[in-house]
């Protein structure tokens, strides 16, 4: 068989058999609801009018539910969407993420859920003001989080505006958080402009005065203003006498708090003092980062890494700036680096690193690295295996491909891919025989598999059988009629019907 052939089909097989089976779920579900909203809207148009002028008690209870029924119709019908973007939002591909969620969203711009993921994808894309606007929407919501609402506000502001800082204060104290939340946002504020006068403002807080002038300390409920005021504290009690140490303290606490703008300006004051301040490196380079500023990442963590090349996290995230950048090159140095220094969990580096040498177009290192990612870790999952396998038939890596699916029968015997897998390597050696078998062990296992369907329709047509082949591609215009298959399967019909 040609490789030209090969590498086609496979194109064909890849790009087509997700889509196949949303396509079959999604039109199985379309056509039941489409009748019943028709239904509903034929009920509505002929509705009394003194029906809607006054409601009972039980109407209203009525209406609550019919309320209720048709979100969870609605959310049912956008469940292919709302799965898929959850699926890209997993794999960290947010863009792709949130296209699917936007889609949802216009066709339900009321499901608080949507609107929720709406505002965690562009939150993860450091694309605050869009978030912030979103968030704004669920406020009213039981699960809504006015301290996330709090970041937002301050991550979305330009604080290069001279009016920003008052405008971001008044923002949060209108979020009504509890009295001690408020006082930390809005004092942290003020360390941008002056860090002495917050920090003094931080101190007086754990105290008040009663009439009388007698002082009593005041129990700290909230977490993030506890966290400063233990920094403030251990600031205090540092027996060194360098002063960059001690606000070293201060800023790790903003930053373990989120509060990276804080954290920021505070670090680069102490980079003025102590220029070669690694932790102050790292958090700033962490802080821009979260931010999604990454060429400000990007030079702080250069600067750690010509003073450290040894930290597994900085060479991690210098792999993460260089990947976003699509520098594969550069992005395999500092993975393998970050591999070298212990970073964990490895698996990740492992994965990554078959990306980029997918990215880059080379066979040899795809080959190795798949063989490190399943043969070097040991919570590896299946579709880890199914790539291996596939891409090691794809480079006529046979005997480890078979090793590999007999592992596979082994822990998931009633997988019926991975007898199109070995069938595949069969028709490859030109074991038709033994190929057609194995094609038909999947299918009795999944007889509406369009993968096998469709390579069991071209091994017949291989071999002159054409009335079968006819046969096996109808199947899969019944059995996936709106996939790529099914295209596919409509171009080798007219072919064969030519003959």
């Amino acid at each position: 068989m040609s490789s030209t052939w090969r590498n086609t089909f496979l194109i064909i097989v890849i790009t087509v058999g997700i889509i196949a089976i949303w396509t079959l779920w999604f039109s199985a579900y379309n056509t039941s609801n489409s009748s019943s909203e028709k239904n509903k809207k034929q009920e509505n148009d002929t509705a009394p009018e003194e029906f809607i002028v006054e409601k009972t008690k039980q109407e209203i209870s009525e209406e609550v539910v019919r309320s209720k029924i048709e979100k969870i119709k609605n959310r049912l019908a956008l469940k292919w969407l709302i799965t898929q973007g959850d699926e890209y939002f997993r794999n960290k591909e947010l863009w792709w993420a949130l296209k699917s969620y936007l889609q949802a969203y216009k066709k339900n711009p009321k499901d608080e859920k949507i609107t929720k993921k709406l505002w965690d994808t562009y939150f993860e894309l450091s694309r605050f003001q869009a978030a912030q606007k979103y968030y704004e929407n669920i406020r009213s919501y039981s699960w809504f989080d006015p301290d996330t609402l709090a970041l937002t506000y301050i991550y979305a502001t330009d604080f290069s505006w001279s009016g920003s800082i008052d405008t971001l204060e008044q923002q949060i104290r209108d979020i009504q958080l509890p009295e001690q939340d408020t006082f930390y946002y809005t004092t942290s504020l003020s360390c941008l402009r002056d860090f002495h006068e917050c920090k003094k403002s931080f101190e007086a807080y754990t105290t008040q005065t009663d009439k009388l002038g007698e002082e009593s300390e005041i129990e700290i409920q909230s977490d993030l203003l506890g966290e400063v005021l233990q920094a403030i504290e251990n600031f205090k009690n540092f027996q060194v006498e360098e002063l960059y140490f001690k606000d070293a303290l201060i800023t790790w606490a903003f930053y373990k708090n989120r509060n990276y703008p804080v954290a920021i300006e505070l670090g680069k004051q102490i980079l003025l003092e102590k220029p070669d301040y690694r932790p102050i490196m790292k958090i700033l380079a962490d802080s821009y980062y979260a931010l999604g500023d990454l060429d400000a990442a990007k030079t702080y963590l250069a600067n750690f890494y010509k003073l450290d090349d040894s930290d597994p996290g900085v060479a991690y995230l210098l792999w993460v700036i260089h990947g976003n950048e699509n520098d594969q090159v550069l992005s395999n140095i500092y993975l393998n680096k970050a591999l070298q220094n212990g970073y964990s969990p490895t698996i990740n580096i492992r994965r990554q690193l078959v990306h980029n040498f997918f990215i880059l177009d080379s066979e040899e290192n795809i080959i190795n690295a798949f063989y490190d990612l399943i043969e070097q870790e040991n919570d590896y999952d299946k579709s880890d295996l199914e790539l291996a396998i596939y891409y090691y038939i794809l480079y006529a890596q046979y005997d480890q491909a078979k090793i590999w699916i007999e592992q596979w029968f082994e822990q998931y015997p009633t997988e019926e891919n991975f007898h199109w897998y070995l069938g595949w390597i069969q028709r490859e050696t030109w074991q038709t025989d033994k190929a057609q078998e194995e094609f038909q062990k999947g299918l009795d296992i999944n007889p509406k598999n369009p993968f096998l369907l469709y390579n069991i329709a071209l091994l017949e047509k291989e071999t002159w059988n054409s009335q079968t082949a006819l046969i096996y591609l109808k199947q899969i215009k019944k059995f996936a009629p709106e996939s790529e298959f099914a295209k596919q399967a409509e171009i080798q019909i007219q072919n064969l019907s030519k003959k």
